[in-house]
């Protein structure tokens, strides 16, 4: 038995919270446009763009990605529900000391607050980039969303960096459309799912091991 669970243990969940949130995993995301050539469009628009999607399709990966090169001087806000408003004139003199303000969930802004903060970036010169849900008044540099060969991708990408081989059910296209289909969209959402499904498969696999042992 203590064998078994010392085993039990040596195998790591692929999709563990540390594993893939974002920026921890490669950006798999536009099959229309690379992550160089994305990042040479942002310097075009000279830091002042929005990445557009629904929740859980890559947003805050592709953020960090972008700016993991060379980066400006950079103010980062994720934005939660709340008094971010106040928080971000409150503090206001630390980003426009910056070259960027970054936010990741410029939706969770009122909307003449982030009125006011494309204004005001732009007069005092420097960079605004944002993840949003719907378009808020700057250019798109990428719209995200997730299909089932992306999502693929991702899973075979969250073994691949915790040396694992997956399982060909976790593969399955079918099984990952209908949890796509699920939880509409949000791969966020669909990871929780398979680790959990992983999980209870170590779990059963313990008890598999324990009940050969006893035999």
């Amino acid at each position: 038995m203590r064998s078994d669970c010392i085993k039990r243990n040596l195998r790591v969940n692929p999709f563990a919270t540390s594993y893939v949130k974002p920026g921890q995993l490669p950006w798999l995301g536009s099959h229309a446009s690379s992550l160089e050539a994305l990042q040479q469009r942002l310097r075009q628009l000279q830091h002042r763009a929005a990445l557009i999607g629904p929740h859980g399709t890559g947003k805050s990966t592709l953020l960090r990605h972008l700016l993991s090169h060379d980066p400006p001087s950079t103010y980062w806000v994720t934005a939660r529900p709340g008094r971010v408003n106040r928080q971000l004139w409150n503090c206001r003199y630390q980003w426009e000391a910056c070259e960027l303000l970054v936010i990741d969930g410029f939706e969770q802004l009122h909307r003449v607050a982030q009125w006011l903060l494309i204004a005001r970036t732009r007069a005092v010169g420097i960079g605004l980039l944002v993840t949003a849900h719907r378009s808020v008044g700057l250019p798109t540099l990428c719209q995200t969303s997730v299909n089932t060969d992306l999502a693929r991708q991702i899973v075979q990408a969250a073994f691949n960096a915790t040396g694992g081989e997956p399982p060909p059910d976790l593969l399955d296209e079918r099984r990952l459309e209908e949890l796509l289909d699920q939880e509409r969209g949000n791969m966020r959402e669909v990871l929780m799912r398979l680790y959990d499904v992983y999980d209870a498969d170590l779990v059963f696999d313990a008890d598999l091991r324990n009940q050969r042992l006893s035999n």
